[in-house]
């Protein structure tokens, strides 16, 4: 049985949440449902929502499911990380505006420090929710992608999802800062040094999606140059993509470090974005 902690942060998110517990977790899933208002006169509202949330999920989640709720005061990212540890949680999930305005480029603080801090994947939602059916693996092959890759084989998503397995080298391109007087120069990568990138990108891509395949799910490897950040993203935005996944660290030139380069994405990208510690 799954075990997904759900963060409740207003009426908005509740649909989103909805959609991950009814996913068909093998074995039924065991959720908790979250509210931590930030603010005494939250308190109620947060109370009266969580009711009306515990129905709701109970109804989706059938007989082979349980949902509980729980109501806690305090620092919220703090009390997320804490409820995700009693749960022993496979899943974090919440809303990446932390249930303020919905859409791109909009990443709430709570969704920011759990993403950064959680122990746990962290499954950060946005609207329009559809079915995680195109699925994008951000991948450097480093041990959180490796997981991030294990865990989407692992998940409930619908008979026929495609995923794309993405990886980007780095830009051909190379600033070098000039010693004082000097007027800035720019230089290219050595040619040995750019295509050993780009052909280590290509053999991961097929390495990874083969992988994939071999789990009985549609992969296609596509390999990339330029900003990790921006190239992630506008693969997102051209396959139509519902499901970023990628691990917390890496990601940088094919290996680096939380990266700034999970945070961007979880800023940027068009759609739900699942990270991987």
């Amino acid at each position: 049985m799954a075990r997904i902690l759900l963060v409740y942060s207003g009426q908005a998110t509740l649909p989103a949440l909805e959609a991950v517990a009814a996913l068909p977790w093998p074995g039924g899933a065991e959720c908790l449902l979250l509210a931590t208002p930030r603010r005494r006169t939250e308190v109620a509202a947060a109370h009266e929502g969580l009711l009306h949330g515990l129905e709701r999920l109970r109804a989706v989640v059938g007989e082979d499911g349980e949902v509980e709720s729980s109501l806690r005061e305090g620092p919220p990212a703090q009390l997320i990380q804490t409820a995700a540890r009693e749960l022993d949680a496979d899943l974090i999930a919440l809303d990446a505006a932390d249930g303020g305005a919905a859409g791109p480029y909009l990443l709430g603080p709570i969704a920011r420090a759990v993403a950064q801090q959680a122990e746990r994947p962290v499954l950060a939602l946005r609207a329009p929710l559809e079915q995680f059916d195109r699925v994008l693996l951000a991948t450097d092959g480093t041990p959180p992608a490796l997981r991030a890759r294990d865990w989407l084989i692992a998940a409930p998503f619908p008979v026929g999802a495609e995923t794309f397995v993405v990886a980007v080298a780095p830009p051909p391109l190379d600033f070098v800062w000039p010693t004082q007087g000097e007027p800035l120069q720019e230089t290219w990568y050595l040619p040995t040094f750019g295509s050993e990138k780009r052909a280590l990108a290509h053999q991961l891509v097929e390495q990874e999606a083969a992988v994939i395949a071999a789990s009985g799910r549609e992969a296609r490897a596509e390999a990339r140059q330029g900003s990790t950040t921006v190239q992630i993203v506008h693969a997102a935005r051209q396959h139509q993509i519902n499901l970023v996944a990628m691990g917390a660290r890496g990601l940088t030139g094919l290996a680096g470090a939380l990266g700034s380069t999970s945070l961007h994405v979880l800023e940027y990208a068009p759609c739900s974005v699942l990270v991987v510690h």
